[in-house]
């Protein structure tokens, strides 16, 4: 029995790993179409905008849905819903239309996604190990494709590109229907209860830390290093170190917060990442900020991942709507970290704002003490 859980867990995770593989033939390259179509600047940022907000709305009520209904049945609607939107961008004639399929995506994410990661949490022995793998596998599928993709779009167009991202997404569908099916609550489930449960709500808080300085990271980090060197090779290279080394160590911080405990492994990441901020205030020069910023990719993944797997311990039948909350404030803190960030790099340049994000982590390390006793 067992054996077959991991098997589920297993393609569930290679399903992960298609549909952001696929989606790294579509998304890194929607800004360069969208403004083929016409968009304005404003109308590229929406494009960002309008995925995270309808992706965090939407997992609020999908999530109690999927816990009464069934996981499986409501992740794998969310991997073909997520092979159809490449299709309806080739589709769009102007960027408005582009930005109403963004939300299509937006819910298609929350359903493939947060109700994935909470199928794997639900029927996994080892929550962290499972919830890392998965996650894992997804950040790696789409930190490889976006070079290929890339040379592709130069002989055959972005279009047919679109087309072949839809036709990978497919078959991470494909692959996702043999899992096992989960036990839904149906009748027993008592609907909205996780929102009357405050844990629920001090490590989604927890949560934003983290995710307010990766929302300056992916902002920022290509500028500021464009900056120490204006090289598109430069700026590539760190870009793909921050993305693989978190992706890789999202496994391993799985692994770890099974074997040594959720708050440990979360402080550990917290401080390291802190630590990671500061020295690339301090770095002299480019390769020892690429360093700093290869450290911050692995440290993060363990601030992140343990407490993912902890909302799953204390949520357990009701774990994607308690995810659907967690999702409301990572995205949220996604999208203040990168607006609240230039603002405060305007006044005090980017570096300034390393130093910054170094004393957000370690008051969240600070955070993950005080809760630890508490949770």
């Amino acid at each position: 029995m067992f054996r077959r859980k991991e098997q589920s867990i297993l393609l569930f995770s290679a399903a992960g790993f298609l549909a952001l593989f696929g989606q790294g033939f579509v998304v890194p390259f929607l800004p360069l179409y969208a403004r083929e179509l016409g968009a304005s600047y404003f109308e590229v940022g929406m494009l960002f905008t309008a995925l995270q907000l309808t992706r965090g709305l939407a997992g609020l009520p999908l999530g109690p849905l999927a816990d009464r209904y069934g996981l499986k049945t409501f992740a794998c609607a969310g991997f073909a819903l997520l092979s159809c939107t490449p299709v309806t961008y080739a589709l769009a004639a102007h960027p408005w239309t582009l930005i109403g399929f963004r939300c299509l995506q937006g819910i298609a994410e929350a359903l493939q996604f947060t109700i994935g990661t909470a199928y794997v949490a639900e029927i996994a022995k080892k929550k962290g190990q499972a919830i890392g793998a998965f996650q894992s596998l997804a950040n790696l599928g789409f930190a490889l494709s976006p070079l290929p993709a890339g040379l592709l779009i130069a002989s055959l167009g972005i279009k047919k590109v679109f087309f072949l991202g839809a036709a990978v997404m497919l078959a991470g569908f494909l692959v996702a229907l043999p899992a096992e099916k989960d036990a839904p609550a149906g009748g027993k489930s008592v609907s909205w209860r996780f929102l009357r449960n405050p844990a629920i709500y001090l490590l989604s808080l927890l949560a934003a830390f983290p995710a307010l300085t990766t929302g300056f990271n992916i902002a920022f980090l290509p500028v500021f290093f464009y900056e120490l060197v204006p090289s598109e090779a430069v700026v590539g290279s760190v870009t793909t170190t921050y993305f693989f080394s978190a992706a890789l160590a999202m496994f391993f911080a799985g692994r770890l917060a099974d074997a040594r405990g959720r708050w440990p492994v979360a402080l550990a990441g917290f401080l390291g990442s802190g630590a990671a901020f500061l020295a690339i205030f301090l770095a002299p020069g480019v390769f020892w900020a690429g360093a700093a910023v290869f450290l911050l990719g692995l440290a993060g993944a363990l601030a992140s991942v343990p407490l993912t797997a902890r909302l799953a311990d204390v949520s357990a039948g009701e774990t994607a709507g308690s995810l659907g909350v967690l999702t409301i404030f990572r995205l949220v803190a996604l999208a203040a970290g990168g607006s609240l960030g230039g603002v405060l790099a305007q006044f005090t340049g980017l570096k300034a704002v390393f130093l910054l994000c170094a004393g957000v982590m370690f008051g969240g390390g600070m955070a993950t003490i005080f809760l630890a006793r508490r949770l």
